[in-house]
């Protein structure tokens, strides 16, 4: 019988890879300027949330899921500590449920976060943890209109189905389905994810360490 931890943390994140990660970034960034923005907001989030395993007792799991191959894992692997496992999934949605039906053998509570979203911090994490103990399922909305943090309970059936990922919808179609499953829900104060070129004016602003090389 495998002794679960009682709160799991799941990061999603894509390779660096020039061309593949923060397209809509493009112009503005060149593909090599996006994809070094890209590693520096995933190490940023890296770096916040294991410092937050440290000084916040509701986590006590951290597990990075990976999407494609790539050299770098093996450095945040060393750096971090961190057990590091490959996505699976045809979007989006099934590669999140897919490793959160993974981790729950694990755990009792799962909270899956991107690494776009540097506002994220160790009180943002602890509220969405402590939120469980009241509600099914806690979202953390993002400002564009989808979310930076989803958690619950259990896995809930059809929540990542047939979402339009990368839209304005997200939030609202994921509200529906959780609406149609009369499942709880606490939404947290929504934060701004780094995804369009406007975007960067927040690292000038409050993250100027993740400002790029010209």
């Amino acid at each position: 019988m495998v002794n679960k931890v009682n709160n799991s943390l799941i990061v999603m994140a894509k390779a660096p890879v020039a061309g593949k990660v923060k397209t809509r970034m493009q112009p503005s960034l060149t593909p090599a300027q996006s994809a070094q923005l890209h590693q520096c907001l995933l190490e940023y989030c890296l770096t916040t949330v294991m410092a937050a395993t440290k000084v916040k007792a509701a986590i006590n799991g951290v597990e990075l899921w990976a999407a494609g191959e790539h050299a770098f894992w093996s450095e945040v692997e060393q750096r971090y500590s961190l057990p590091i496992y490959q996505q699976s999934g045809a979007d989006l949605g099934e590669r999140m449920a897919n490793a959160a039906s993974d981790v729950f053998s694990r755990a009792n509570r799962v909270v899956i976060i991107g690494s776009d979203c540097p506002f994220i911090d160790s009180l943002y994490l602890q509220q969405a943890f402590d939120a469980l103990n009241s509600y099914d399922i806690v979202i953390g909305p993002a400002t564009d209109g989808g979310y930076v943090l989803i958690g619950f309970n259990q896995l809930p059936n059809d929540v990542f189905i047939d979402v339009d990922w990368g839209s304005e919808k997200v939030l609202q179609q994921t509200i529906e389905k959780i609406d149609g499953l009369r499942l709880s829900l606490k939404l947290l104060e929504p934060l701004a994810d780094i995804d369009r070129p406007e975007d960067l004016t927040l690292l000038d602003k409050y993250f100027p360490s993740l400002v790029l090389n010209a």
